[in-house]
């Protein structure tokens, strides 16, 4: 078990064995984390195939609605998908009819921001590599988000550890 370093008095731990300065330090850190993302690629990849929606098909194996990172753009996605499924045309004004539908487009930004996504795309012909990238950064999000729930279950039995061990120590006392 980890032992807290010799120059940490006892009375500065706190219950769960942290240092005050400890936990500051973890909190700054935390704090100056991004989380992996690419909200330029993911607009440009949404505006670009409302004018291309014939790029549909190859985008959408390479990424799934998961892989973006922010709730509109996996919204409007989910629409496109949707209306891909069932032959529709994927243009503002089907994305915008459904989304409407939903309940959901005033979520997403309402019609200022869907029909904003079609004016600043960089370059059509690079959509799959919008996608691959949006995927990417999905994949790391997933991965990190595995990583903090492997390492939180390690703290929390580390902990309930530390607890028995004081309190059996309490005993023999």
């Amino acid at each position: 078990m980890p032992r807290a370093p010799s120059n940490v008095q006892p009375s500065s731990l706190d219950s769960d064995g942290w240092s005050e300065r400890a936990l500051s330090e973890l909190t700054h850190l935390r704090l100056e984390l991004a989380v992996p993302h690419a909200p330029e690629a993911e607009r440009a990849l949404l505006g670009g195939l409302l004018l291309r929606s014939d790029c549909y098909g190859e985008v959408a194996t390479r990424l799934c609605e998961e892989d973006f990172h922010l709730a509109a753009h996996r919204d409007i996605f989910s629409v496109m998908t949707a209306l891909a499924r069932t032959n529709m045309p994927i243009d503002t004004v089907t994305v915008r009819e459904v989304l409407a539908q939903r309940g959901r487009l005033e979520t997403v930004g309402g019609d200022d921001y869907l029909l904003g996504l079609t004016d600043t795309i960089p370059i059509l012909d690079h959509l799959c590599s919008y996608a691959k990238l949006i995927h990417d950064r999905g994949r790391q999000r997933r991965l990190v988000a595995r990583s903090i729930a492997r390492l939180a279950a390690l703290t929390s039995v580390n902990t309930s550890l530390a607890r028995r061990q004081n309190a059996n120590t309490e005993r023999t006392r």
